[in-house]
């Protein structure tokens, strides 16, 4: 499995554990940069160079959202929402809205490796 990282260093550690972004010092309207990326869009993108995708756990107040944070087996912010990731991985549109509609700020994962 590895996470997506997205290509801006302001937004690079929002991408792997859905943090929130910084805060743009400016009190007018937020440039197109300076909003935080919408992940769905994001995982459609890389869908579309033909990468499987699949949701991981978002972080929130830096805990992981999955229920059992601080447990055994939690790696927040870096471990699937979904249970057979291996299998489940994928580049259709559908599925990844439903995810990205179910899970709004998870992170973006994209499987590598035998069978992609």
């Amino acid at each position: 499995m590895t996470v997506k990282k997205n290509l801006s260093s302001k937004y690079l550690s929002y991408i792997g554990t859905s943090t929130t972004p910084p805060q743009s010092q400016s009190t007018d309207t937020p440039t197109p940069s300076e909003a935080p990326p919408n992940m769905e869009s994001l995982a459609l993108e890389d869908a579309r160079r033909g990468w499987r995708v699949f949701p991981i756990w978002p972080m929130n107040g830096g805990q992981c959202t999955c229920g059992h944070s601080g447990q055994k087996g939690c790696k927040p912010g870096k471990h699937p929402a979904i249970t057979e990731w291996q299998k489940k991985a994928t580049t259709d549109p559908e599925q990844i809205h439903r995810w990205w509609t179910q899970w709004p700020e998870a992170g973006i994962a994209i499987a590598t490796g035998q069978g992609v």
